[in-house]
């Protein structure tokens, strides 16, 4: 590592109890995407609602980027109606809620063309969640 910059690892390993999860079973890959989107609230303002909805579209993104290659048809089925009835049912949140979330995120920039932005899709590199910050200190 060059002179100057930081590497910061955070190890994403539990979940805060949170109402809205109560009924929503956990893994290792949905979890790293709520705890990505936690670390996100210093960065973007984000409800607690918003985050959940935001990491489990990550999620979706994640978990089809094998079945559907191309990215703005996976990006149109993780936004279709059947897609979006599925995660308001995993999040336990009403349609119309979701539907606001979403219309917050386009308000945020952070959906753009019916998509999360790039910098906000990550995937695991060698089957491994982590996240790594890189900060430059300039004099």
């Amino acid at each position: 590592m060059s002179e100057g910059k930081k590497s910061l690892r955070i190890k994403c390993t539990s979940i805060d109890d949170d109402n809205a999860l109560n009924n929503y079973k956990l893994t290792a890959e949905n979890t790293f995407y709520i705890r990505f989107c936690s670390v996100l609230e210093g960065i973007l303002p984000l409800t607690k609602q918003e985050r959940n909805v935001l990491a489990e579209i990550l999620y979706m993104n994640y978990m089809f980027r094998d079945k559907i290659e191309d990215d703005a048809h996976r990006w149109a089925y993780i936004l279709s109606n059947k897609c979006r009835k599925d995660m308001v049912d995993k999040l336990n949140l009403s349609y119309s809620s979701f539907s606001n979330h979403l219309s917050n995120f386009r308000k945020a920039n952070i959906l753009k063309n019916d998509r999360v932005i790039d910098n906000l899709v990550i995937y695991p590199v060698d089957n491994a969640f982590s996240l790594t910050f890189n900060f430059e200190i300039i004099k």
